[in-house]
């Protein structure tokens, strides 16, 4: 997992291609944009 931001201040979540995969509120993720009380896993 990598945490990112981008030009607009925003942070996204990224799965590397981790074993396990990378949740985001429960769901698996690629790449996803964080909002404020988003949990990951």
């Amino acid at each position: 997992m990598r945490p990112r931001a981008d030009g607009r201040g925003a942070l996204a979540v990224r799965d590397l291609g981790s074993a396990n995969g990378t949740k985001l509120n429960g769901a698996r993720v690629a790449i996803e944009e964080l909002a404020p009380d988003d949990v990951v896993q």
